[in-house]
């Protein structure tokens, strides 16, 4: 899977939300629909003829299912935090959206991918050690 906060990364919220709805493979209209949102206005958004307003913002972040920070961060509004916690913060706002029971599966997935990687780690020390 990509790492999509770098691919993200784009010079205006009219860019990031294009590359946004291209990449999750979404179209304005679907956006707008989820959104309750006029399509022109998410087209005049896209194409760079109209900024996003808060409620705009609010909307699109509550339909993609994504922070409303983040969002308001891609449009400029707040800034932007390092990378690393910028992605932290989107695994966070998803996994808490998630039942309990869910969270700790994705805990016990997290603790066995870092356990084979330790595991990998050795194996390549040893390797190198002969």
């Amino acid at each position: 899977m990509k790492n999509v906060m770098k691919n993200l990364k784009t010079d205006t919220f009219a860019s990031w939300l294009s590359y946004y709805l291209e990449y999750y493979g979404l179209t304005k209209a679907a956006l707008a629909d989820k959104a309750n949102l006029q399509r022109s206005i998410l087209s005049k958004i896209e194409q760079g003829r109209q900024i996003a307003t808060p409620d705009t913002l609010t909307k699109i972040a509550d339909a993609l299912n994504l922070p409303q920070e983040y969002v308001y961060r891609q449009a400029g509004i707040l800034r932007n935090p390092p990378s690393d916690t910028e992605y932290q913060e989107l695994i966070l706002y998803k996994i808490n959206q998630l039942p309990e029971l869910e969270q700790r599966e994705i805990m016990e997935l997290i603790d066995f991918k870092l356990s084979r990687q330790k595991q990998k780690q050795k194996e390549k020390q040893i390797t190198k050690g002969e």
